[in-house]
């Protein structure tokens, strides 16, 4: 174990990693290396951690850097296999850090990805299959990896080769290399297959979402493929930038289901219109997305849900494709309360026409748009759950029935759309 009283930030570029700054643990600080000040091609790791000089504090950077952690299970889950306390987040992502979310790595002061051996170790989806069937936590798969995935479901990063089908061509990452795909293992029977035509439906509804899809090999496991990385060519993998909305406006992961002031829609569309390189564009994305999710039941639609895409230069920023897209309220023990209010309601089961219109002028969007994108919802969604159970129940029998009581649950809040 190395050295985690002081911890390294890098970022990668297609000639390697650059140091970006660093985390004294002793005196509590994030502070940026004046190199990459220096740098002309530098910029922020997150709109709550500008560019400066000075020093942030631990509350300061807290929120940034324990995002890129899991939550929950999985994270109680690591910090095990670790043998650190759950509280200590840094420890973990020093220990765990080489391959997070986006182009970003964190590791002890003495070691550097530059100096890791990055390696793709061959792996059988069977054998991944038989370790989930002994309720083997997925992470558990090697020993060696050090990677860091946020969010609350059991999940790992691996390379799949795209010339094969999902059920093959799959490999571990080792010593830094980068994944290209994110496997979840369902903790409810059926989610999988759910997710798979919630993703699908979106897309087919003018969503633009991360590529998703479930091997044939089992009804357990859904992946999708990474918006964060990029085929930089000869079998290399370029990592883009990225960070959620706790992040970017300094808010912890567990305060993720926060409602904002004057409402979380409305400060979202702030921060889009003040930030964004195409807002237009990008609020008429989050209010279809915004429609979508109260139209299948998504009521986990929090903030960190919804994330930014930085270009490889940093001179774009875009809203990135919509991730986890799944009905909750298809399961009856999961809570009504919408992870972001629609207008001023909260219980998915109050919301009216009104709510959907009030909404779209909390993101600044005119009457007339919303009306558009409610109706496009209200007469595509339908037609798009049956396309994608069609689509999957060659190899996943389930997913007829399973989408006839999708469309079942969603139906009243399509007539809600509609009515808009």
């Amino acid at each position: 174990m190395g050295n985690l009283s002081v911890l390294n930030v890098w970022r990668q570029r297609r000639t390697g990693f650059v140091h970006v700054g660093t985390i004294d643990r002793i005196e509590a600080t994030f502070t940026y290396c004046p190199d990459y000040l220096d740098d002309p091609h530098a910029f922020q790791l997150s709109f709550s951690l500008p560019l400066r000089e000075e020093s942030f504090s631990e509350t300061a950077f807290r929120p940034y850097f324990e995002g890129l952690l899991p939550e929950g299970l999985p994270r109680k889950a690591k910090a095990a296999r670790l043998g650190i306390r759950e509280s200590d987040y840094l420890s973990m992502l020093g220990l765990s850090g080489f391959e997070c979310i986006g182009d970003v790595a964190v590791g002890p002061a003495n070691e550097s990805p530059n100096e890791t051996r990055p390696k793709l170790e061959g792996i059988d989806l069977q054998d991944l299959i038989n370790r989930l069937l002994r309720e083997r936590p997925i992470e558990e798969i090697g020993d060696e990896i050090r990677l860091s995935l946020a969010g609350t479901q059991d999940k790992i990063g691996l390379y799949h080769d795209d010339t094969q089908d999902l059920d093959h061509g799959w490999f571990m990452p080792v010593g830094g290399a980068s994944s290209t795909h994110i496997l979840k293992a369902e903790s409810l029977n059926g989610l999988s297959c759910l997710e798979a035509l919630c993703m699908s439906a979106a897309e087919a509804c003018g969503i633009h979402c991360a590529p998703t899809g479930m091997p044939h090999q089992t009804d357990a496991l859904i992946c999708s493929k990474r918006y964060d990385r990029f085929d930089a060519g000869e079998g290399k993998v370029t990592r883009l930038h990225q960070e959620d909305f706790c992040q970017a406006l300094g808010i912890l992961s567990s305060e993720k289901y926060l409602q904002l002031e004057p409402s979380t829609l409305s400060a979202m569309g702030t921060f889009i219109r003040d930030n964004l390189t195409q807002p237009l564009d990008a609020l008429s994305q989050l209010m279809r997305l915004a429609c979508f999710n109260y139209a299948i039941g998504n009521c986990d639609n929090h903030l960190k849900n919804f994330s930014l895409l930085y270009s490889e230069n940093g001179a774009a920023i875009t809203l990135a494709p919509a991730y986890d897209l799944v009905s909750t309220t298809f399961f009856p023990r999961f809570s009504t309360r919408m992870g972001i209010h629609l207008g001023r309601t909260g219980d998915i089961g109050d919301v009216e026409s009104a709510d959907i219109v009030s909404a779209g002028q909390q993101l600044g969007i005119g009457k007339q748009t919303v009306q558009r994108i409610a109706g496009d919802l209200a007469s595509s969604l339908l037609p798009a759950i049956e396309k994608a159970a069609s689509d999957l129940e060659k190899h996943h029998p389930a997913a007829a029935s399973i989408a006839w009581e999708l469309e079942e649950e969603a139906a009243p809040r399509i007539d809600v759309l509609a009515r808009c």
